[in-house]
């Protein structure tokens, strides 16, 4: 239990982070709940909730989204962030773990206020801060989770009370901390791990999505380089930026940049995409046919993607694909096992593009060769945490290579001298 000067704090902390809106009825509650006539998302009725789910009726709120079965999604996430920013500054910390594991099961990143909630709630008890504090970190780290800078300046502010510290720092491209020069682990998967992914890759993705016939023409293409160093996905890196949609000079132009990037790097390359790069102007066509190996699917879906990873794949462990596509609607047709081989595969072999309008050129982002997620230290003296300028409404899942990612090495003052931080 938690003494009366304890809770008091916590209502302080409420006090300070939200204004609270106007003390809502019964009745009112009521008058929602009967609104409500199915499971579909009315705006109305969530914006209703997203106001009093800050409000000291916000258990109210949490009863109503239970009876009404109502999910985390895109349109209630703020309704749910709400609900555990409050469970935690309320020291309810089972219902704010509960709150907060529903919206990570969605891929939703939890909001700046969850998090500045739990340091509240972490901060008022010396006695257990950093045990309640590393929970909150593990969390992170096993879960993709990139916060945001609001969230690191918070968490530099509490721990400064307890002798610790937060700094911004740089990691090395292989993840060289320059703040205190620690090391973060390489990736690596098994050649054993590998066999195992491009197996279950058959099986479960590749030979139900595309014909035998279509499928056939692909093997002999690629048999006939035996193995490639880059496999792309021409649709998605020609038509992924503003004022490249329907025009095909600058997509030929932007598939062109990327083709001279790697062939000046003596890479073997092939080309995955439909009968529309043949629509391009002939000096782009003729470059890239000189210059790579193209296969051109007549496959009326969007399989594009399913061909570029099957390239890659049966090209090899070394070989990389590039695209911007994070491939997820994929990735949930494997197995749990598969699901965990394919990110580590993703993070080690997926080069995104970029498009820089001042200079009319392209660039290629090659993968990290270290874990970018939260990590602690084998010492346990310290953490190196991820984070953003802005905060991301969805968990990033290995969208660390897309957006500007900044590190934080947050130090633990040495134990051994029965100090906290």
């Amino acid at each position: 239990m938690f003494s009366v000067g304890f809770r008091s704090k916590l209502v302080g902390c409420i006090n300070l982070q939200y204004k609270f809106v106007k003390h809502f009825s019964n009745e009112r509650f009521s008058k929602l709940s009967k609104s409500r006539k199915g499971p579909s998302d009315d705006a109305n009725f969530l914006k209703e909730l997203e106001v009093l789910s800050k409000s000291r009726d916000w258990r109210n709120v949490l009863d109503l989204v239970k009876n009404q079965g109502l999910k985390c999604n895109r349109s209630s996430v703020q309704v749910f962030n709400n609900l555990t920013a409050q469970a935690f500054w309320d020291a309810d910390t089972a219902l704010g773990w509960e709150m907060l594991n529903k919206i990570n099961r969605e891929d939703f990143q939890p909001n700046c206020e969850t998090f500045q909630a739990y340091l509240d709630y972490c901060s008022m008890d010396r006695a257990t801060f950093v045990e309640n504090l590393e929970k909150m970190l593990e969390f992170i780290g096993k879960n993709d989770v990139i916060v945001s800078k609001t969230v690191i300046k918070t968490l530099n502010h509490k721990i400064k009370k307890f002798g610790g510290s937060a700094v911004r720092t740089e990691l090395s491209n292989i993840g060289i901390c320059q703040n205190c020069e620690h090391q973060m682990p390489s990736l690596l998967q098994s050649l054993l791990e590998f066999e195992t992914l491009k197996r279950e890759f058959e099986q479960l993705i590749l030979k139900p999505r595309i014909p035998s016939v279509q499928l056939g023409l692909f093997r002999q293409i690629v048999n006939k380089k035996q193995s490639y160093d880059y496999v792309i996905d021409s649709l998605n890196v020609t038509r992924n930026f503003p004022d490249s949609k329907g025009n095909i000079f600058k997509q030929g132009k932007l598939l062109t940049q990327i083709v001279e990037q790697l062939r000046m790097q003596n890479k073997k390359v092939l080309i995955v995409g439909k009968k529309h790069v043949e629509t391009w102007p002939e000096s782009a066509v003729n470059f890239i046919r000189k210059n790579t190996t193209v296969f051109l699917s007549n496959h009326k879906e969007a399989v594009d993607d399913v061909f570029m990873m099957y390239g890659a794949l049966v090209s090899g462990p070394n070989a990389h694909f590039v695209t911007n596509d994070m491939l997820t609607d994929h990735m949930q047709e494997l197995s749990d096992n598969g699901k965990k081989l394919f990110k580590n595969w993703q993070k080690q072999h997926q080069h995104f593009i970029s498009y820089d309008y001042k200079t009319d050129s392209t660039h290629i982002y090659s993968p990290k060769k270290f874990h970018h997620n939260a990590r602690k230290t084998e010492d346990s003296k310290q953490w190196h945490i991820p984070y953003t300028e802005k905060p991301l409404l969805y968990s990033p899942k290995g969208l660390i290579r897309r957006v500007p990612v900044e590190w934080a090495c947050v130090k633990f003052k040495n134990r051994s001298q029965n100090e906290l931080f």
